[in-house]
């Protein structure tokens, strides 16, 4: 189609002009290619923005010693233990208030002979993270076993007290960060640091450190601090007034 215009006395006709478009007919056209790139976008924008994971609706622990972890969408997944805890299991499972991140306990079956009794028992060597979908983190305390453990700041962090095994009084607590297992925070009892620190006091509700007229026989060095007017712990009223960010476990 083409438009008549008058120009300096003469007409001529100027073209319309048509859209561009790819064809088949054109010689650059690759429709395999074409449908590659569309792939490779979906999957780029799938990689960019992962969906969400279904939330923890509970878990428990089966009378195996096998974790498994029920989602609000009715998936299940069953974790068992691994051959190094020779038969130990696994214990004391809970949720962090996040809905999304799960811990419990990894437990190691002693012999006789190593538990330096008549019969072997299982002690709580590790806490295992788990979070969609898979166990992220494996935390190990530096000496002892695992007396009490809890989540903090809604699942980003592990609070872990320890204490020999056959239950001495011991206080030796641990803060972790539950993603890459780095320690945070470590606080122990002793005649110079015997004020437990706010993230600890949770652990030790049920186990509480010697209040202030018990430190001079635990740490009686720790006399002269008292008598200067050193903030000492109260044995039952502090720690029952302070609560934790997570459920808790008590190990007994």
């Amino acid at each position: 189609m083409f438009h008549f215009m008058l120009r300096r006395g003469a007409a001529y006709r100027q073209p319309s002009l048509k859209r561009a478009s790819c064809s088949s007919r054109d010689p650059g056209y690759d429709p395999v290619m074409r449908r590659f790139l569309i792939v490779l976008c979906l999957f780029a924008s799938a990689a960019a923005f992962p969906a969400a994971s279904p939330a923890v609706a509970k878990a428990f622990v089966d009378s195996m010693g096998s974790v498994h972890i029920v989602t609000e969408d009715g998936g299940e997944q069953k974790i068992g233990p691994e051959k190094w805890q020779d038969g130990g299991g696994f214990s004391d499972v809970s949720v962090a208030s996040d809905g999304r991140t799960v811990g419990w306990v990894a437990n190691q079956m002693l012999s006789p002979l190593a538990a330096g009794a008549n019969d072997g028992y299982a002690v709580a060597v590790n806490i295992d993270v788990w979070r969609d979908g898979k166990v992220i983190q494996r935390l190990s305390p530096d000496a002892y076993v695992i007396r009490n453990w809890l989540f903090l700041k809604n699942g980003e962090e592990v609070a872990i007290h320890t204490a020999p095994p056959h239950g001495q009084d011991f206080f030796d607590c641990t803060r972790f960060d539950a993603r890459t297992g780095r320690k945070l925070a470590h606080w122990s009892l002793d005649r110079r640091n015997y004020v437990v620190p706010e993230w600890a006091k949770p652990l030790l509700v049920n186990d509480p450190p010697p209040g202030p007229d018990e430190i001079s026989d635990w740490f009686p060095r720790a006399t002269n601090q008292k008598q200067r007017g050193r903030p000492l712990l109260r044995r039952q009223k502090s720690l029952r007034q302070t609560g934790g960010d997570g459920d808790q476990a008590i190990i007994h």
